[in-house]
């Protein structure tokens, strides 16, 4: 790599750490080209240049993101429980801890429900990865432990509503200053875990 190759990078990542803070707080609309590079300290053609436009700056930053958080995710997903509600349970955890360590990355991600559709479709090709890489928590999992009266695909269609309520409730608290209490909207969303895991499950003297 040439010294101004590497220049280049350095200034491209730069331009995208500021844009990752500027579309988590102030969202997609109001997030401004012009206070992103007065942050990084660039004349604004320079955006230009590397991104093009607000979209495709926007689309750089959503891969970034994924790619540190697939990292992580891989590495979560290299112990996983075969009891799925006990997998589940520690993806929360783990997803909290994300949440508290990486406030702005998650912010940022949890941001792309509020985007235009125009945006929103380019960014749904960019999360297909990632949504089939999440989808692998539901699978591989001992099956023995659920009662056989119970759907099993529907029963985890109403796993995957659970979740979606919780990062859409995440990301209220969060918009409202109120994501303070972190051990206690995860022990909340434990609680609505068991109540599945109960419902779901075969009684445990039944396992016996």
């Amino acid at each position: 790599m040439t010294a101004e190759q590497s220049k280049a990078d350095q200034a491209r990542e730069k331009i995208l750490i500021n844009a990752i803070q500027e579309f988590a707080l102030q969202g997609y609309n109001k997030a401004s080209t012009n206070r992103i590079m007065e942050e990084a300290g660039m004349a604004k053609g320079l955006l230009f240049h590397y991104f093009s436009n607000k979209p495709k700056l926007y689309l750089a930053c959503l891969d970034k993101v994924l790619s540190e958080f697939q990292v992580q995710l891989d590495q979560f997903m290299q112990h996983m429980s075969q009891d799925i509600f006990e997998r589940l349970a520690s993806y929360l955890r783990w997803k909290s801890e994300l949440f508290h360590s990486k406030p702005i990355t998650f912010r940022f991600l949890l941001g792309v429900n509020k985007l235009p559709p125009e945006v929103r479709q380019r960014a749904d090709s960019a999360l297909a990865a990632w949504r089939k890489k999440n989808s692998q928590l539901l699978a591989d999992y001992d099956a023995t432990l659920w009662d056989p009266g119970v759907n099993q695909r529907d029963a985890l269609e109403i796993v995957v509503l659970l979740f979606d309520s919780l990062d859409n409730r995440w990301m209220q608290e969060m918009d409202a200053g109120a994501f303070q209490d972190r051990e206690k909207m995860l022990n909340h969303a434990l609680r609505l875990l068991d109540v599945l895991r109960a419902g779901f499950y075969l009684d445990p003297d039944r396992q016996k």
